[in-house]
């Protein structure tokens, strides 16, 4: 199991004008997330209270790492910040987790798709972790770049924060007690795993595609939607200067066009569930039980996908000195709308 991070790429095709009829194609060679969570739903929520009291902010608490990193880029080198990285998870009791360079990943794909990535080795009985590795990619040699040194230590928290969720969680990472075998786990994993990269573009590049071209509706300029669309280019990140307001409406919308998002979110779940029931064949006895337990790693995943995101979109609003919403705030934004989706859909079944 690998969490990559998911980014902007460039679009292949750029128009701004109000077509509707127009197509907006990103590329879509990105990594994606498996995990995380923080903040979460009201399900879950009560779950994590119940379990270990106070949840920590990890996304402040990563976030807040990344802008000391950036009050002194000008020292920071590979080793330099890898040696940053071990004092700082050191320093939140973690000691079992290794920094190494993305280029030594095992999996040529994770090396040509992602900025980095966090792969946790997880204990047979589901209580923890036995240790893991953060990869980083190399570090921009234009350290004096403020959009594209900014972008890569928010790359670099995103991960950290999966870290910090993966090393403290109690929850079984997401099962909670509905399962309790590795093996069982991981077949879930792989579920996941596989499902997620088909549903990203919908949650992060549909709702930009969306905005850009609804530019005029959010009184941008023509002009000041290009200059998204080249930040794009060069940071994978659609970084703005400005404040904006993008409501949860919109997001959903963006997201699912021809027919209720809830609707189309629990079709694709109700399918998902059947096939895996059915390819492994699981008793009457066990259905219920493994229905909850898909139901619930996914809501863990968007949550801690959401706190990871929202880890990034804190860092580029100290950085720029913007208050309220930013571009990038619709990616946590579109993780919280599936996330509550998915955690009615699982209050149903008793």
């Amino acid at each position: 199991m690998i969490s990559r991070i998911a980014n902007f790429n460039t679009f292949n095709k750029i128009s701004l004008k109000n077509n509707p009829n127009k197509n907006y194609n990103f590329n879509r060679s990105y990594g994606c997330d498996t995990v995380s969570f923080g903040n979460t739903s009201p399900i879950l929520k009560a779950m994590l209270n119940k379990q270990q009291g106070e949840i920590a902010d990890y996304s402040k608490i990563a976030s807040d790492f990344g802008i000391e990193l950036l009050s002194n880029v000008e020292a920071l080198n590979q080793e330099s910040l890898k040696s940053k990285i071990q004092e700082f998870l050191e320093n939140n009791n973690i000691g079992n987790i290794n920094v190494e360079n993305l280029k030594e990943h095992p999996e040529k794909m994770a090396q040509g798709m992602a900025r980095g990535c966090f792969t946790p080795k997880i204990n047979n009985d589901l209580k923890g972790i036995k240790g893991g590795t953060i990869y980083i990619s190399d570090i921009p040699q234009d350290k004096n770049d403020k959009d594209i040194i900014t972008s890569y230590i928010a790359f670099v928290c995103h991960e950290l924060t999966h870290a910090l969720q993966y090393s403290n969680d109690k929850t079984g990472f997401g099962f909670d007690n509905e399962i309790n075998s590795i093996d069982e786990a991981n077949r879930i994993f792989a579920l996941t795993n596989s499902i997620k990269p088909k549903i990203v573009p919908e949650l992060q590049s549909y709702p930009l595609e969306s905005f850009l071209k609804d530019y005029k509706k959010f009184n941008l300029s023509k002009d000041e939607a290009k200059n998204i669309l080249s930040e794009i280019r060069k940071c994978d990140l659609p970084i703005f200067d400005k404040a904006v307001c993008i409501d949860d409406d919109y997001i959903a919308k963006a997201m699912s066009p021809n027919i209720p998002l809830e609707e189309k979110v629990n079709m694709i779940a109700d399918i998902t569930i059947e096939n895996f029931i059915k390819s492994n064949n699981v008793p009457q006895e066990k259905q219920k039980s493994i229905k909850r337990a898909i139901l619930k790693r996914y809501i863990f995943e968007f949550q801690t996908e959401r706190e990871a995101y929202n880890t990034a979109c804190k860092i580029l609003k100290k950085q720029y000195n913007i208050q309220g919403d930013i571009v990038y705030d619709m990616v946590p934004k579109a993780y919280k709308i599936v996330e509550d989706i998915l955690s009615r859909k699982l209050n149903t079944i008793e």
